[in-house]
């Protein structure tokens, strides 16, 4: 069964993205998370979506465009 949220950590392994830049995206509202008690988490839909905006932006940046399939 798929997760439906992760921790930081569960985002930081699966993402491949460094601690620093989850929480400095959260921070700046870019990446979204939720508070439930003392535990933050990403919901699955959320770091999806923050890695696809991110990847447009950086095809805009590079003026690389990916093909997909």
């Amino acid at each position: 069964m798929r997760k439906l949220a992760y921790s930081i950590p569960e985002a930081i392994e699966t993402s491949g993205i460094q601690r620093d830049l989850i929480y400095s995206e959260i921070n700046s509202g870019r990446l979204k998370s939720i508070k439930i008690g003392r535990r933050r988490l990403v919901r699955a839909e959320a770091l999806e979506q923050w890695l696809k905006d991110h990847e447009a932006r950086t095809s805009k940046a590079t003026g690389h465009v990916d093909s997909v399939v």
